[in-house]
């Protein structure tokens, strides 16, 4: 066996014009890709010598291609990646306080914050003001460490707004001339 291994080796370059390895890699859009090929094929014919013998080779050409489409295994589809933004069911959750006075009396108050905001505000393309969103964050449950830096960030953008409004006027035109059209 190795010797045989060994003469193998010896004789690699006709073991390599004796076995032919092809790779085939799936083609995405096949039908697509086909039909293309099959009418550039044809104008090729068309300007070639001999048509018909054109023809005959690029008929045994697409014939090999279908064949080795339709025998290759199917591709891999690679994970996907989970999204940034993860639904919880936080946000529909509605939160119940229930309070008891001296005298008895029962108090229950039913909030939807999230649900609050977006039917007032962001349904209708609107930021919400500072001091509701922050309620609402502090009524939905978010701790006092992500208020605090939500407040930062929206603090940074009111700072950077007049720029912003300025570089939007330089880009699109003076906002006061489409008032006034």
């Amino acid at each position: 066996m190795l010797r045989k291994l060994l003469d193998d080796v010896k004789n690699l370059p006709n073991l390599k014009k004796q076995k032919k390895i092809e790779h085939w890699y799936p083609i995405a859009n096949f039908t697509h890709y086909i039909r293309n090929k099959q009418i550039a094929d044809e104008k090729l014919a068309l300007a070639s010598p001999d048509p018909e013998a054109m023809r005959a080779r690029n008929k045994q050409h697409h014939e090999r291609i279908i064949h080795l489409q339709e025998a290759s295994p199917p591709p891999r589809q690679k994970p996907r990646r989970p999204p940034k933004f993860k639904y919880t069911e936080e946000l529909d959750r509605v939160k119940l306080y229930i309070s008891v006075s001296k005298n008895g009396t029962i108090r229950a108050k039913i909030t939807q914050p999230m649900l609050y905001l977006h039917d007032n505000y962001w349904s209708r393309g609107q930021c919400p003001p500072l001091n509701e969103y922050i309620v609402c964050l502090r009524h939905a449950g978010y701790p006092d460490a992500s208020l605090e830096r939500y407040m930062k960030v929206h603090m940074e953008r009111e700072k950077l707004k007049p720029e912003m409004e300025e570089f939007i006027d330089r880009v699109f035109g003076s906002s006061r001339k489409l008032r006034n059209t």
